[in-house]
């Protein structure tokens, strides 16, 4: 039983995750008329892709023990 974990395939959906999360807090400042400032729209998306890596990386080991 081995728990290898694909890390190009977390470094992908975690930078998606934050492109993904960044452009939301960007779009949504921009909806409501709010100044959205960048740094902490960025510093969200950041969070986003972080627990991305660790949600994969979770559920990867998971499904490894059930093999």
């Amino acid at each position: 039983m081995t728990n290898k974990i694909n890390w190009s395939d977390v470094v992908e959906r975690a930078t998606w995750t934050f492109i993904e999360t960044f452009m939301a807090m960007i779009t949504g400042g921009a909806i409501l008329n709010r100044e959205t400032d960048v740094i902490v729209s960025a510093l969200i998306g950041g969070i986003a892709g972080a627990l991305s890596v660790v949600k994969n990386a979770i559920k990867t080991v998971r499904e490894n023990e059930t093999k």
